[in-house]
């Protein structure tokens, strides 16, 4: 567990597992994703495979799959998100609060 300071930052491996939580106040974070090559292929390749699983496949684990085979996968993943062929597990996401400026913690009741 790792404790920070406003103004401070953190770092972890790609894909390594990790939780975040906000203690006692409104928190805003910043999370930037820096891609090359080889990570966006793999990160398509996660993608199709998500897809396959959601139709009952049992997809290939990406560890195991050459370059050409991850390049694929980055292609079709390209168009199966175009298509839509996963639904956002956040779209519908229910706020509980808005930031407020001038609140203690920064965080209003959410006007309804």
């Amino acid at each position: 567990m790792m404790d920070l300071e406003p103004g401070r930052a953190l770092t972890w491996p790609l894909y390594a597992p990790h939780r975040v939580e906000n203690l006692d106040r409104f928190c805003v974070s910043l999370s930037m994703d820096f891609q090359t090559w080889p990570s966006r292929f793999r990160n398509g390749a996660l993608f199709t495979n998500a897809v396959i699983r959601s139709r009952g496949g049992a997809p290939r684990f990406t560890d195991g799959m050459a370059t050409p085979e991850l390049a694929a996968r980055w292609a079709a993943s390209l168009a199966l998100k175009r298509a839509g062929a996963l639904k956002s597990r956040i779209a519908h996401f229910e706020r509980d609060f808005e930031p407020e400026v001038g609140a203690a913690d920064g965080a209003g009741a959410l006007g309804r």
